[in-house]
């Protein structure tokens, strides 16, 4: 069987390709996500693009953003990864649980870049904040999920990009 992904750069406000985000794809000619297990496809995405060849020389030693679901989060698997290579990107549809805070809390104490994916700030989810790299925010939501995560003043670690699929980041 044979696993893919797509390598989606990530470029900053010069137009510089600075990081890729990886996603599932189930064939070369695939455009989109059609896959109905989340942990399955981010563990595919993992095994192939980092243990299948040289991560360095893949990707030009640029770092690379990995969908991680609760199940990821919580079980352990980033630390098998390289904590100078990847960032943790934290699904949507992750809830904010105990174990799901002390993994993240675990991970940014031992140096793991964390980002929120499609974010939206909600009291039930801002605790993710206090370990965020990056904030994501998707153009195709509301106008009103938007403007209030985007007005968030108080992460004390999170830099706020907005994406479009795309994201335009700022170096750091």
């Amino acid at each position: 069987m044979y696993s893919y992904y797509a390598r989606q750069p990530i470029f900053n406000l010069k137009n510089d390709a600075v990081a890729y985000e990886l996603l599932y794809r189930d064939s070369l000619e695939s455009t989109s996500y059609s896959f109905f297990n989340g942990d399955l496809a981010s563990a595919s995405v993992i095994n192939t693009a980092l243990f299948g060849g040289d991560p360095k020389s893949i990707f030009g030693g640029k770092k690379i953003y990995i969908n991680f679901t609760e199940k990821l989060i919580t079980n352990g698997i980033a630390y098998l990864l390289p904590v100078d290579s990847i960032v943790i990107e934290v699904l949507e549809d992750v809830r904010p649980t105990p174990e799901v805070l002390t993994a993240l809390d675990n991970l940014y104490r031992s140096g793991y870049k964390i980002a929120l994916d499609d974010y939206v700030v909600s009291d039930e989810n801002c605790e993710f904040l206090n370990y965020a790299y990056m904030v994501k925010i998707d153009f195709r939501d509301t106008k009103e999920n938007i403007e209030r995560t985007a007005g968030i003043s108080s992460m004390p670690r999170a830099l706020v990009q907005f994406s479009f699929r795309a994201i335009i980041m700022q170096s750091l």
